[in-house]
Formats: structure tokens, sequence, C-alpha cells
């Protein structure tokens, strides 16, 4: 069964589609926001498994579109793409699962996904009970990034 993706920006169009491209390669089937209120509104509609949110930090409306999913659906996990380091605190206060900072690091966003994605509902539902997160956070890599461009474009770059 393919879960469903639901990625959104408030940001970088290019870096949404680069990362779309790489979830394309798997077992995902996405669906996409073209803003934030519109990744509000799909994800009250429940046919979303997993969001992944592309922010940035310096709007807010992005970080209280969490807070508004998550009272929602408390059981819905929302990973956070920033551009910019040092937003786990912004992440976890609005109700995030992860963070994930760019550039980013492929094989860590699949691997983040997929664990929670296979989360049993009895443990999420005993985690958004307990208020307990259980927060992720995957530093910035230069390296998935580099191996992302090689893949897409035929230039070589240094």
């Amino acid at each position: 069964m393919k879960h469903t993706i639901l990625l959104t920006s408030d940001d970088q169009e290019s870096v949404l589609r680069l990362l779309g491209d790489s979830l394309l390669l798997d077992e995902w089937e996405l669906a996409r926001a073209e803003d934030v209120p519109q990744a509000v509104e799909k994800s009250k509609a429940g046919k979303t498994d997993l969001i992944l949110m592309l922010l940035d930090s310096r709007t807010l409306e992005g970080w209280e579109a969490i807070e508004v999913i998550r009272e929602a659906n408390p059981l819905l996990p929302v990973i956070v793409i920033a551009k910019e380091p040092g937003l786990r605190g912004m992440a976890e206060a609005a109700g995030a699962r992860a963070l994930v900072e760019r550039p980013v690091d492929i094989t860590a966003l699949l691997q983040n996904m997929r664990e929670l994605l296979a989360e049993p509902m009895a443990r999420r539902l005993s985690r958004a009970r307990a208020h307990d997160l259980d927060f992720r956070h995957v530093p910035a890599s230069d390296a998935s990034f580099r191996a992302i461009l090689y893949h897409h474009y035929t230039i070589p770059y240094a």
C-alpha cells in the first residue's frame, strides 16, 4: 500500500520540485498543496498519511498551520524541512514530529518517514495523550544535496 504524502511550501518552489522528484522514486503517492492554508484543508480531509512542510522561519503562517493540523488530527505526523539551522525549538513547540535541515539528507528523511508511518496507531494515540512527540532532528547534509544535483543535471558541479 502506498502512503499519501502531502507536500507544501511557504518558500522555494524549486526545492519542493527536487524533493518531490526524489520521493517519486520511492513508495509514496504525492499530493501537493499550493500553499499552507490549502495544506491545512487537505490534511483535514483525512486522505493524508504524513505531511512534509518546507518552511521559511521568517513567516509564522506555516508554524501556526502545524498547530492547527495537530489539533485537528494529532496522529498525523508532520515533518518540517527548514532552510535555516536552529529551528528545533519552533518545530517542537508547533507540534512537528521531526525537523530536517536543508540541504536535506534524503536517506535520513526517507528513513524517518518510513519509521513515522510504521508506528502503530495505538502508539501514536498514547504519545498524543501524553504530549510526547518523540521528536527527531536531521541536520543539514551537503553530500546528499550534491548527489541529487548530480543525478538531475548533466553538467558537473564542484
